[in-house]
């Protein structure tokens, strides 16, 4: 596993702390088990970027923008059967400070998420 990012506070002495970073994650592994001829591999990739700012006292007014990006892959091979799956979605959400946030999947699926109570709504 490796992992690279930087993030930066700032404002920590002012009515609103901006948050703002990025970080990119990476795991993977092969495993061939003793029993067997199978070799299985698992390779999972994550790239997150953010900027938020937090009014100081008012947490639902947090506004900004996060996104997120995953590819996860799962192979087998060898043996009777050969399997290849693989998940890759990418997020975007954006907050715009009235304590909800809009949160987008792979640029189609929109919802908005009321940040207090959790409610979802398709849009």
């Amino acid at each position: 596993m490796s992992a690279s990012g930087t993030w930066t506070l700032a404002g920590l002495q002012s009515s609103e702390v901006t948050a703002t970073g990025d970080a990119d994650p990476v795991a993977s592994s092969t495993f061939t088990p003793r029993w067997n001829n199978e070799t299985r591999t698992f390779d999972l990739d994550l790239a997150k970027s953010y900027a938020l700012t937090f009014p100081v006292g008012d947490v639902a007014a947090v506004r900004g923008a996060l996104h997120s990006s995953v590819d996860v892959q799962r192979t087998r091979s060898g043996g009777n059967v050969d399997v290849d799956r693989r998940f890759a979605i990418d997020v975007v959400s954006d907050l715009p400070g009235d304590g909800t946030a809009i949160v987008t999947l792979d640029g189609a699926a929109r919802y908005r998420v009321d940040l207090l109570t959790g409610d979802v709504t398709s849009l």
